[in-house]
């Protein structure tokens, strides 16, 4: 009796510390919308994305200086977003699909995530979805980011009523890693880990620390229920 107590008192614990872990993951991301919506509706950032438009032709090709200049004019603003939220990149795509601006300066810049070899990438379904509303696009893996897991995060740029580009923050793991990690409460073995589903499969959304499972590794059996 008294080891039936004892356990339903560690299940009780671990179950409340599952769930504050998931309300945290919640917020989390429901303050990178918030922080996104706000980004976007910044006149800076739409003024940005013209300037630096006109630093990148059709092909792609930069104007070193053109876009130096602006990134001296105009970048500082953009930079604040960065430090300010933490996050790991921010870019700026126009209507086309045509990456005009990163923060980072990474591979994608001067791509087209239209036409070009991004079509299929993360970084290409959150610009369609995000030319009409703010969105969250899963985590993948991302070849101009060292090919580490990305998740994409972007809201419409709207002028005169009209859609003129999408911005998009680039978000890494780490953030997760954080709040899914802590083990306060958890014993030696205990721990939380995140996991997510995509077409269908069953992968690491997290690292985890005490067992096996890296994120983005497949997670073995079914989860159905629990989704």
């Amino acid at each position: 009796e008294t080891a039936g107590i004892l356990r339903q008192a560690a299940s009780e614990k671990l179950s409340t510390a599952q769930e504050t872990k998931k309300a945290q993951i919640e917020e989390f991301f429901h303050n990178c919308l918030s922080n996104i919506t706000v980004i976007s509706n910044n006149s800076s950032v739409i003024d940005a994305l013209f300037h630096f438009g006109t630093a990148i032709d059709e092909s792609g090709n930069l104007d070193e200086g053109r876009y130096d200049y602006y990134e001296n004019e105009l970048g500082n603003s953009l930079k604040q977003f960065i430090s300010a939220y933490g996050y790991h990149n921010l870019a700026l795509i126009t209507k086309k699909g045509k990456i005009v601006y990163t923060f980072n300066r990474e591979a994608d810049l001067g791509q087209n995530v239209v036409t070009g070899r991004l079509k299929d990438t993360a970084i290409a379904k959150c610009f369609q979805k995000g030319l009409q509303n703010p969105v969250i696009q899963d985590f993948e893996r991302y070849l101009p980011s060292g090919n580490q897991y990305v998740c994409f995060i972007g809201a419409p740029l709207v002028y005169e009523e009209e859609p003129a580009g999408v911005v998009i923050i680039k978000l890494k793991k780490d953030p997760v890693n954080t709040i899914v990690q802590r083990r306060k409460g958890f014993g030696k073995t205990g721990e939380t880990y995140l996991v997510g589903k995509s077409d269908g499969n069953f992968a690491h959304r997290s690292d985890r620390i005490i067992y096996e499972g890296k994120f983005g590794d497949t997670v073995p059996g079914t989860l159905e229920k629990v989704f």
